[in-house]
């Protein structure tokens, strides 16, 4: 089977790469036992991929800073021939403690309770109104 590449640095739209991964700018391959370890730090707004080698050694690391707040993360290891697996061996989720700096509440606010009725019924009646002004 043929190894996998990680290519480095890795570029996200309007993200730019730490300093790091500016100087390890260059290919890691990825053989049988070795671990990719994606981390994604919101608060921080990076996202970090280290290559583990089977005794535990970090073969490689890239970090991409000023990711958007919005952000999907999917990771393909290349076309090569022959059958490929992949395992998930863990996920985990941790709050910060820290509050991020919002400029305004969203609906998973828990101080910030949406009646979506009620919105419903106002933006038809705001409808409405607008309509028989137009007649």
């Amino acid at each position: 089977m043929a190894p996998a590449r990680l290519e480095a640095p890795l570029r996200a739209p309007d993200a730019r790469p730490s300093p790091r991964a500016a100087a390890q700018a260059k290919t890691c391959p990825i053989v049988t036992g070795d671990k990719v370890q994606v981390e994604l730090d919101m608060l921080a707004q990076s996202l970090t991929m280290t290559v583990v080698d089977k005794h535990k050694r970090t073969k490689s690391t890239v970090s991409v800073e000023n990711l958007p707040p919005e952000v999907c993360v999917a990771v393909c290891f290349g076309a090569a021939p022959g059958e490929h697996a992949v395992r998930v061996v863990g996920s985990s989720s941790e709050k910060t403690g820290k509050d991020a700096a919002k400029t305004q509440k969203d609906l998973w606010d828990d101080d910030n309770p949406q009646d979506l009725v009620a919105t419903a019924a106002k933006e038809k009646e705001e409808r409405e109104k607008a309509a028989m002004k137009t007649l």
